[in-house]
């Protein structure tokens, strides 16, 4: 999907876990569909990913316990940062009424909202006039697009995509609920014999263009990563009787598969089926196939004595031609660990503990159906840093990092900062090729290295840190000093470089450090490294006196040792906003749109446009923005980076907003 840009610029004066409840017997005990989840895996993707969401709307959600899953400490790539969710500071409610084919209320539909990147947002049931409402507050800067999904027993499930704002009150109206189609079936192993307690359920859409050996493996989809996922939040899903006989009601009337999945065992579907309104259809039956060994990397985590470690972080990385990715899996109880694997190529563990004076123990090259890989903490030597200012004085407060250096690239971890009597820290060494990073306040970041192979001096490293000077000034809107105001740091994307965050060009890059005015509106920053910066000012959000403002920024600040910076001044600019009238080339509806705004700052926006295809967007930047269409909204949590260097980047610019006033857009999206 393409767009047509600068079509007319007007400025004008502006003032889960889900569950599952029957099964044949008769018996309606709740069933946590994580029990399909036995200690999977959940990493994320680096480079080119390939998009395998079904083209229905039907969406699945992600089971509380499976997203609890992560490390504590994941592996991220070097730069790589996480940012909260934010909110909007208000709330919004969506209410529906259930009726069935005579016009009757009916109670105890199951009412769901959730996000566009499937987050369950609030849940509820209808009462006994049919009525089900949610109220929820907003977690992110813009309004975003939800799907409000329902269900009830032995009627066709459905949803409705809707864009929700702050203070919306969103009525949906009265909504018909269909019979469903039932669909019943065994499900057996490979010679026949019933499978019981195997989880069924109906996926809508069409497979074809999936990878088949990744669903088998992961399921009917997988979020960025690998992290099983099982039932589908549009249908309920049973278990399988003692004779492995399932029976779907309610399903939707749509063309999919019925799907099956249990612990220590492949997922399986149907053939696709096109059901009609209040149809029985019989005789779907399906084959379960155990995990095979190619499928999966097992195996234990144990210290020198070796004895279990459950406390311990995992962390894996591999690179196939068509994907990398890096992430965490769970280790139990007794230290055990059980991987599935995203493609069939060496893997690369790495396993850690908190006590950074026990090393980490590394496994590289690890094939796909090895079921018996031992890491065992604590086996390589350590390097020890004496760390101290250019007078000699140790610098006790510090952040420590580990870099390894692999063919593909850096990946970095750290313990936190701590205090270090003396300045004396032992890091442990690593197998292959690492360096040592150190960090502390008022100091320029260093590093001690690149070790080859692992081999680490005998004596001590002694590591001078250079001081840096701190920044200092006053910001102010309209001449008055403002209090509370956010003052950060950000490197700069300079030469053949490039960077993008979320997938978006960005000129900045975080990690500066960041400080808030006080009541005099006055700052102190303590950079964290030498170099050009940029310099942005952010008003606070909380004060309804600032919100008429945006930020400020100073491009090419420099920070160099022993070089104090004059006292600055920094005032805030009166704040933009944008509206984008999207159109649809071929006449569609523009309704539920994204649209994204991207200035190159490290903090690109994605907008769903409401009914009327109308995104608008206050409180904005003054200054050039870059407007297209995007094929996803933002992830709901985190952030992601990639960056490299050789090419030429462009900086292309759609739309000028100015200081207080509206700036109008139109965008014009291609037709398919």
């Amino acid at each position: 999907m393409g767009s047509i840009k600068n079509i007319g610029i007007v400025a004008g004066l502006a003032g889960v876990g889900l569950l599952g409840w029957r099964v044949l017997s008769g018996a309606e005990e709740p069933v946590t569909l994580t029990e399909l989840v036995p200690e999977s895996s959940v990493d994320s993707a680096v480079g080119h990913q390939p998009t395998e969401e079904l083209e229905d709307t039907t969406r699945v959600l992600v089971p509380r316990e499976l997203a609890a899953e992560e490390t504590d400490e994941p592996e991220v790539l070097e730069g790589e940062e996480a940012s909260p969710l934010e909110k909007v500071g208000g709330r919004a409610s969506v209410t529906a009424r259930f009726l069935d084919s005579a016009d009757q209320p009916v109670a105890g539909v199951e009412f769901r909202l959730v996000t566009h990147d499937r987050r369950e947002h609030g849940s509820t049931r209808s009462d006994g006039t049919g009525t089900a409402r949610i109220s929820v507050e907003l977690m992110s800067r813009d309004n975003r697009q939800y799907w409000a999904w329902w269900m009830a027993d032995d009627l066709a499930s459905g949803e409705q995509s809707l864009v929700l704002g702050p203070d919306d009150d969103r009525h949906l109206g009265d909504i018909l609920l269909a019979s469903g189609a039932v669909v019943e079936g065994r499900v057996t192993d490979l010679n026949g014999a019933p499978r019981a307690d195997v989880l069924v359920w109906w996926q809508a859409g069409d497979l074809s263009g999936h990878e088949e050996l990744r669903l088998q493996r992961f399921g009917t989809q997988a979020r960025k990563g690998g992290g099983r996922l099982s039932a589908n939040a549009s249908s309920s899903a049973v278990l399988t009787d003692a004779l492995g006989r399932y029976s779907l009601s309610g399903v939707p009337i749509k063309i999919g598969h019925v799907w099956a999945g249990a612990s220590e065992s492949r997922f399986t579907w149907s053939p696709p089926l096109a059901l009609i309104q209040g149809e029985l259809r019989q005789g779907v039956d399906l084959i379960l196939q155990a995990l095979q060994p190619e499928d999966q990397i097992c195996g234990r985590v144990v210290d020198l004595d070796g004895n279990a470690v459950p406390e311990a972080s995992l962390s894996y990385h591999f690179n196939a031609p068509d994907l990398s990715g890096t992430g965490g899996a769970p280790v139990r109880a007794d230290g055990s660990f059980q991987f599935l694997v995203q493609r069939n190529v060496p893997h690369e563990f790495r396993a850690r503990v908190h006590d950074a004076s026990i090393s980490p123990a590394t496994a590289a090259g690890v094939l796909p159906g090895t079921l018996d890989l031992v890491l065992t903490l604590g086996e390589e030597p350590a390097v020890t840093l004496l760390v101290q200012d250019r007078e000699g004085d140790p610098v006790e407060r510090l952040t420590i990092s580990c870099y390894r250096i692999t063919e593909s690239g850096t990946y970095g971890t750290g313990s936190g900062t701590r205090t270090y009597p003396g300045g004396e820290v032992m890091v442990p060494a690593e197998k292959g090729t690492f360096s040592i990073g150190v960090k502390a306040d008022g100091f320029a970041p260093a590093r001690a290295g690149p070790f080859e192979n692992g081999v680490v001096p005998k004596n001590h490293i002694n590591l001078v840190l250079e001081r840096v000077p701190s920044l200092r000034g006053v910001v102010l809107a309209g001449g008055v000093p403002v209090e509370g105001a956010v003052v950060s740091l950000h490197g700069v994307v300079t030469g053949d470089q490039w960077l993008k965050v979320n997938g978006y060009l960005s000129r900045v890059r975080s990690g500066g450090g960041a400080a808030r005015t006080d009541s005099n509106g006055r700052f102190e920053l303590l950079p964290d490294e030498l170099g050009l910066h940029h310099l942005r000012v952010d008003p606070p959000q909380s004060t309804e006196a600032t919100r008429e403002w945006a930020g400020a920024e100073l491009l090419d600040v420099k920070i160099a040792v022993r070089v104090e910076p004059a006292e600055l001044t920094l005032e805030l600019q009166r704040a933009g906003t944008l509206v984008v009238q999207v159109r649809r080339e071929d006449g569609g509806d523009p309704g539920g749109t994204l649209v994204s705004l991207n200035r190159y700052d490290g903090a690109p926006r994605v907008v769903a446009a409401n009914a009327e295809g109308v995104v608008r967007v206050p409180g904005l930047m003054p200054g050039g923005w870059a407007i297209d269409v995007a094929r996803r909204e933002l992830p709901g949590s985190g952030s992601s980076s990639s960056a490299g260097s050789g090419a030429t980047v462009e900086w292309p610019i759609d739309c000028t907003l100015f200081a207080g006033q509206v700036t109008h857009f139109e965008l014009v999206v291609e037709a398919e």
